[in-house]
């Protein structure tokens, strides 16, 4: 409803009064360790070739890596914390042995920048399941090499970079006291990067979606 004429002003004027008291009330809310980081390792999994299969073109590769996660946060309340996540896979190799004494080594590697909203629900004095979800982008950078029998072979070349959106879910697991604790991860990211990265591999593009499973040590101030 708009907030044009006289009648209307002490109206708006009301509803503007009760979103700037709930707003305050949240901001007010006593936190007396609101800042937080966490990091540590990740193990990723993308679907893709890994090891050494046969092929007639060039693949994309996937396998399971060990990789890296930084989380930098804030309470909003004692429910709610707004925070920036960026994480990065090792790198996916897969060896493609081919036609005419050819064999491709293809690698892969996701970096990603989160905006997450996190959830606290509290099961004991210790124990916390905390859902979020989150969306930024992720970077999918690969690499090319081609072999030959005779012994020679390419340079190691880029096959060039996708930015695109990413969508990313999952829960933690918070395991300590206000100030330290240890939090188990698991996440699913989902990237959009349609098909401008895909034209690298004629035979099998990359897969859009990496599961990672984690333990970080978390640091409150």
């Amino acid at each position: 409803m708009p907030c044009g004429g006289k009648q209307m002003a002490p109206r708006c004027a009301a509803i503007l009064s009760l979103l700037f008291a709930c707003a305050s009330a949240v901001a007010a809310e006593s936190i007396s360790m609101p800042w937080y980081v966490q990091a540590g390792l990740a193990v990723s999994h993308q679907s893709g070739l890994s090891g050494r299969e046969w092929v007639v073109y060039p693949s994309a590769p996937g396998g399971t890596t060990l990789g890296w996660e930084v989380v930098a946060g804030r309470h909003l309340s004692r429910l709610l914390s707004l925070e920036v996540e960026v994480s990065s896979t090792g790198i996916m190799k897969a060896t493609e042995p081919s036609r005419y004494g050819m064999t491709f080594v293809e690698e892969i590697r996701n970096r990603v920048a989160l905006l997450d909203l996190r959830l606290r629900l509290r099961l004991g004095s210790v124990v916390t399941v905390e859902p979020l979800v989150g969306f930024g982008v992720l970077r999918q950078t690969g690499w090319s090499t081609t072999e030959y029998d005779d012994g020679s072979s390419t340079d190691r070349q880029e096959q060039g970079a996708s930015t695109a959106p990413c969508l990313s879910g999952g829960v933690d697991l918070r395991i300590g006291n206000e100030r330290l604790a240890i939090v188990p991860t698991f996440r699913v990211r989902k990237a959009f990067h349609g098909e401008n990265f895909a034209e690298n591999y004629w035979y099998s593009p990359p897969s859009e979606t990496h599961v990672a499973v984690g333990l970080q040590g978390r640091l409150s101030f």
